[in-house]
């Protein structure tokens, strides 16, 4: 729509509803122009929107403060919300407070300062709770001219108990203002549809209807506004009249001047009555709007009711997941202090027969030494036995050596006892009993006994000193702990080997002495 169009239609209003609210000053007998003052016909201005203009954002620090709203209407109870907006919402037609929050520094919500802004008064569509304090409170009217509802008729639409009611406005008391509902809000207005009766009068009765239209009348409507649509209406219809007379006779011509005043009569009554369906458009649309704004507010609601039972299905399904998982992580708790406190005893008997385990083999290895020790003692003892009977065996020869020098000693004395007295030799049969008696010292019996290694019989003396079987002769020493045959120490074979050579020289120092 054009700008041209659109001032065109918005003055064919203006005049439209300043020709009714004239009609209507002549038929209830009100003054017209303070009526046009106090609905803002005298400053009609309209609206249009601003291409190219971006709309603010809002600042997300104003976030909405949640307000609890209850399940079912609840009527006016004649106290006020001091902390609500001051405007009244129709509630089902009870014309209650709007229970939003006004706006920051003002006295209304968003949508009731929207229809304030809208509003020729200045006020929301239904009024103020200043209005509907000033009247009783089934006495209100609103600006549409609708009367107020009792909550009787509400709960009878709506199957409302009262019990149920007065529970809900127990519990919402500090929104409405007060804890109980007025008596007079349970009495039920019965209200007929359709048009009223007229009342017929006897006239009415015997005067025969007639047929067609009726004559119109002449109505004078005072108006400020130029070129007065009403003037223009009813001096319309006197031209009609006239030209209806003279059509019965001859019909006269007429001039430019009336044609064209004829034209422009036409052209007012078709802008009237283009203005007029355009009002009962604007009309239509804002009822409209009306129904979709309380539709929209019911689905709001119904919204939010849903989104309030989501979140708290969702909080109770978070709290029973919470629990679960709480009670899963005891269990897993306890099953892994249960394996813990398993494997606890399975390490400490491990423990345990690796502790008994090691001191069996340290009492076995104390008793393999103690064994080894008491061996290694008596292989001492057996040597330090051997190397004392060799001691005494040596001292037995040192002796009979001793023997034999004092023998020989004493043959010396006998011979220079004969060279001087010329005294007889002595015979060497006492040296001969001293040799024989040595032979046998030497040659004296040692005891062995039977033993076989590999096949091979030896024979071992205490001392597990092994001698050939038939030679008599050496051939090793037997080691119980390694269970083998070990050589015969050098030592030993040396010092034979200079016993022998003692010998050996004392048997040729006594032939050397036999000889002299």
């Amino acid at each position: 729509m054009t700008s041209a169009m659109e001032r065109a239609l918005a003055g064919a209003v203006h005049e439209v509803s300043v020709v009714l609210v004239g009609e209507l000053a002549e038929k209830h007998g009100f003054d017209a122009d303070s009526a046009i003052a106090n609905m803002g016909l005298d400053r009609f201005v309209t609206r249009r929107s601003m291409k190219g203009v971006k709309k603010t954002k809002k600042d997300s620090s104003e976030a909405k403060e949640k307000v609890m709203k209850p399940k079912i209407p609840l009527p006016y109870c004649g106290v006020r919300n001091k902390c609500n907006c001051l405007g009244l919402r129709l509630n089902h037609g009870m014309h209650t407070q709007c229970t939003q929050r006004p706006i920051k520094g003002a006295r209304y919500c968003k949508t009731c300062q929207q229809q304030a802004d809208r509003s020729a008064t200045g006020k929301p569509t239904y009024g103020t709770i200043e209005d509907r304090e000033k009247v009783g409170i089934l006495e209100y009217v609103d600006p549409k001219g609708k009367k107020t509802v009792p909550y009787a008729n509400v709960m009878k639409k709506l199957n409302i108990t009262r019990e149920a009611a007065e529970a809900e406005v127990k519990e919402f008391a500090d929104l409405i203002g007060t804890d109980t509902i007025p008596e007079e809000h349970f009495n039920l207005r019965e209200t007929k549809r359709g048009r009223p009766k007229k009342e017929s009068s006897e006239s009415d009765e015997k005067e025969p209807k007639k047929r067609g239209r009726p004559t119109k009348t002449k109505k004078v409507v005072a108006s400020s506004v130029e070129g007065d649509l009403i003037s223009a209406l009813v001096n319309a219809n006197d031209s009609d009249d006239t030209a209806s007379v003279s059509s019965t006779g001859s019909r006269p011509r007429l001039s430019e001047e009336e044609k064209a005043r004829r034209a422009q009569e036409k052209a007012d009554k078709k802008a009237a009555r283009e203005a007029a369906k355009a009002q009962k458009e604007a009309q239509k649309a804002a009822a409209k709007a009306e129904k979709e704004t309380a539709k929209l507010l019911k689905a709001e609601t119904q919204a939010k009711l849903k989104a309030e039972k989501e979140a708290a299905k969702a909080a109770a399904k978070a709290a029973a997941k919470a629990e679960k998982d709480a009670e899963k992580a005891k269990l897993k708790a306890e099953k892994d202090a249960e394996k813990a406190k398993l494997k606890a005893e399975k390490d400490a008997e491990k423990a345990k027969l690796k502790a008994e385990k090691d001191a069996e083999k340290t009492k076995l290895k104390a008793e393999k030494d103690a064994e080894k020790a008491k061996l290694k003692a008596e292989k001492d003892a057996e040597k330090a036995k051997l190397k004392a009977e060799k001691a005494a065996a040596k001292a037995d020869k040192d002796a009979a050596k001793a023997e034999k020098d004092a023998a020989k000693a004493e043959k010396d004395t006998q011979e220079t006892t004969k060279d001087d007295g010329n005294t007889e030799t002595p015979t060497l049969a006492p040296l001969e009993v001293d040799n024989l008696e040595l032979e046998e010292e030497e040659q004296a019996e040692i005891e062995a006994e039977e033993f076989t290694h590999e096949g091979v019989t030896y024979l071992r003396t205490s001392d597990n000193v092994l001698y050939d079987r038939t030679e008599h002769s050496p051939v090793g020493v037997w080691d119980p702990e390694e269970e083998k045959i070990m050589e015969i120490e050098e030592e030993s074979e040396e010092s034979e080997s200079e016993e022998s050579e003692e010998e050996e020289s004392e048997e040729e120092e006594s032939e050397e002495e036999d000889e002299v």
